[in-house]
């Protein structure tokens, strides 16, 4: 993470993918390494968006309340749990890494809908800003 962009490697079965989320721009981008082919999808549908969108924002739109602490792949994170004012949606428990002041987990449950999102293998680090460019000469999947 760095400002408000996000980026993160997966292992698929189709191989790795990048994901970079460009909170400045609008966009999240889904890169395919060694096929110079991309993938783009727009903030409101990006989960990405959602989770950093409704972090940004829960003070407006929901009670909070500190549950303590927890360690969250090796990182002590406090623990708030937050109940939505509006009934759109129930509770969300937002996992707060100290060390980073960002959230590494979120679990939001919602109609009976439960919704996971952790990152792991974190590194505090200074990151170059081409990390979250398209690679040049990527072409984008239509």
């Amino acid at each position: 993470m760095k400002d408000k962009n996000v980026r993160y490697e997966l292992k698929t079965e189709a191989g790795k993918e990048v994901v970079i989320y460009r909170g400045d721009f609008g966009a999240q981008w889904t890169i395919y390494p060694g096929s110079g082919l991309y993938s783009e999808l727009w903030n409101y549908l990006s989960e990405d968006f959602i989770f950093i969108e409704l972090i940004r924002n829960l003070d407006e739109i929901a009670s909070k309340e500190n549950i303590g602490t927890e360690t969250v792949n090796e990182m002590l994170c406090d623990v708030y749990l937050y109940t939505f004012h509006e009934p759109l949606l129930d509770k969300l428990a937002v996992y707060r890494a100290v060390e980073l002041d960002c959230p590494i987990k979120i679990e939001l449950e919602a109609k009976g809908h439960r919704l996971t999102k952790e990152y792991s293998k974190i590194k505090g680090c200074a990151l170059e800003d081409s990390l979250f460019t398209l690679p040049p000469g990527s072409t984008m999947l239509k």
